[in-house]
């Protein structure tokens, strides 16, 4: 055997913790991150926030007026204190809340915007995932099975046979499986789940992950049963905690919903709890209007008396105090101008993204939407492909035809003979109308749709007609006939 020794030069950029940060803040949807600001602001004391109107802003998210004489899950407010001393005496009732048990309450409810079938709510989530027909199905039958909580109650192999017997259609333990990982990334998180334990971890998914969040989903998976019995000391115990510790983590724990569709009214079956969108978009002469949906984002700014610290202005303050202050200052300064920075990156590629949909944004028509992909609004903004699909990613726009996600503007090509690029989208809604205008005694297979297009200049391949005659839910040729024969 030889061994030798050589070196290669390689170019490559390693990103630094605070680039790092910048793209994290870029992702975060705008609920997501009204929070991280709101925790950033409480840790730095070198910001200058009028407290009323922190507060006030978020009042509804922690304080609703309806909670009023009702314990919260783990503790009544913030000064709830969780010592040695404590004797935890309501603790008890903590899991035997209505809003661990599923049933009525108000309290967890949420301001609406518009109102949804909780079940048209999670369907419509459907449309935006890759599913063929039949999960698509599948998943459409775990959304009608969910209890009032959102939560799954049957058995898999349960399932399985219940779904042959009302549909008609053989489907195995595996295929119902995958329906349910499916629905448990739909909103609101939590969602799916099969009991209260993975309702709390679903959501902790979600959440960006940090000490206080790392040590509640052990809590949760190692120590359930003394997390709903309160047995605190012996929580501390096993996992080596503190006071402090336990304490911040369970703080984590009462921002977790245990009834993700309690939200619902039973009565009207209505949405209490709905996605805040991150882009306002509006029309005005014919122009495309885009803004950003700040209503909920404090003003920042650095507080002038630790800038005064910071620069040694201020006597009696000594060395430690003057390190302190800087080192606060610095990560305020950084902060809001990262936040600014995040701003202009959205609306950059919000801009670019209205001005390239232009069509679609004044009529409403998904017809109107051009072939877009990543590499479109790079073009035109500079910004590479990554900065730009972070930037889109669980993000929502609200316009006059409603609240619309944005990656819904993003499209697959196919380019037609005379060299024009149409999307996929306008091509299944060509694809309806031909299907839709068939003889239905003598309905168009795969094969002859596809010649179809291709006389109309849309050359696509019989397995791709297949692809997305199966997204679209409609059957073959074949199973069209035999439907229309036994009408």
């Amino acid at each position: 055997m030889k061994v030798s020794q050589g070196m290669e030069i390689k170019q490559g950029m390693k990103l630094s913790p605070q680039m790092l940060a910048e793209l994290k803040l870029l992702e975060y949807p705008v609920v997501a991150l009204e929070q991280r600001i709101r925790e950033e602001i409480e840790s730095n004391p070198a910001f200058d926030v009028d407290e009323s109107v922190l507060e006030n802003k978020y009042e509804s998210e922690e304080h609703p007026d309806d909670m009023e004489g009702e314990k919260d899950p783990i503790g009544d407010d913030e000064s709830r204190d969780f010592s040695p001393d404590d004797d935890y005496d309501d603790c008890e009732g903590h899991f035997n809340n209505p809003k661990y048990r599923g049933d009525d309450d108000d309290s967890y409810q949420i301001q609406i915007r518009d109102e949804i079938s909780k079940s048209d709510f999670l369907r419509q989530q459907l449309d935006y995932k890759d599913l063929n027909a039949k999960q698509k199905r599948l998943c459409q039958y775990i959304i009608g099975s969910l209890d009032d909580r959102g939560f799954i109650n049957s058995e898999i192999e349960r399932m399985a046979d219940d779904y042959a017997m009302a549909e008609g259609e053989l489907v195995d333990e595996d295929e119902i499986r995958f329906a349910i990982d499916t629905v448990k990334t739909l909103e609101p998180a939590g969602v799916g789940a099969q009991g209260l334990k993975e309702c709390f971890l679903l959501q902790l998914e979600k959440l960006e992950e940090n000490e206080d969040v790392l040590l509640l989903k052990r809590i949760i998976n190692e120590h359930f049963k003394s997390l709903t019995e309160c047995n605190f000391d012996v929580i501390k115990s096993r996992l080596g905690v503190d006071d402090d510790m336990l304490k911040s983590a369970l703080k984590v724990m009462r921002k977790l919903n245990p009834s993700p569709l309690g939200s619902f009214s039973d009565s009207a079956q209505v949405l209490k709890r709905t996605i805040s969108p991150d882009f306002l978009i509006e029309e005005n002469d014919g122009e495309i209007v885009v803004s950003l949906n700040d209503g909920n984002i404090p003003a920042m700014k650095v507080s002038e008396q630790y800038q005064k610290m910071a620069n040694g202005q201020m006597s009696r303050v000594d060395r430690q105090t003057v390190r302190f202050a800087q080192e606060y200052v610095g990560k305020a300064d950084w902060f809001i101008g990262a936040i600014a920075q995040r701003q202009r990156t959205l609306m950059t590629i919000m801009v670019a993204i209205a001005e390239f949909q232009k069509d679609y944004f004044l009529t409403g028509d998904f017809s109107k939407l051009r072939p877009m992909h990543l590499k479109d609004i790079e073009d035109e903004t500079g910004l590479d492909s990554s900065t730009v699909s972070r930037a889109t990613s669980n993000k929502y726009m609200q316009t006059s035809y409603g609240i619309i996600p944005l990656k819904s503007m993003f499209s697959d090509v196919v380019r037609t003979v005379d060299g024009e690029d149409m999307s996929n989208r306008q091509i299944k809604e060509i694809l309806l109308e031909i299907v839709d205008g068939e003889d239905k005694n003598n309905p168009y297979s795969d094969s002859e749709l596809a010649r179809i297009l291709t006389e109309r200049g849309i050359a696509v391949a019989r397995r791709t007609i297949a692809k997305y005659r199966e997204q679209m839910g409609i059957p073959t040729g074949q199973t069209r006939k035999l439907v229309k024969r036994n009408e």
